[in-house]
């Protein structure tokens, strides 16, 4: 744990994805910058309040910044994904 926090902390981080179309993300998925595999899915789903695909993903940590443009490969197609803050929703004051 020493060795980790000396070099900035862990390589990949937990992080929230938000895709594009209706195409649900499964674990396992490879996470893309261009061409460059840098994570992989943990959890996704069609998220019912939001109306659109989410997933948690641990990512590189130099991608991690909300609003990275990422893609989720999905074997012969792709879905183009955008990392987000977490919470995925936050629920309304008063």
């Amino acid at each position: 744990l020493k060795k980790i926090d000396a070099e900035g902390g862990p390589p990949r981080l937990l992080t929230g994805l938000k895709l594009e179309g209706k195409r649900t993300p499964r674990q396992e998925m490879a996470v893309k910058s261009g061409d460059s595999t840098v994570g992989e899915v943990s959890s996704g789903c069609l998220s019912p309040t939001l109306g659109e695909p989410i997933a948690l993903a641990y990512v590189d940590r130099a991608q991690t910044e909300p609003g990275t443009k990422l893609s989720v490969d999905f074997g012969r197609k792709t879905a183009e994904a955008e990392v987000v803050k977490l919470p995925f929703y936050t629920p309304p004051k008063g």
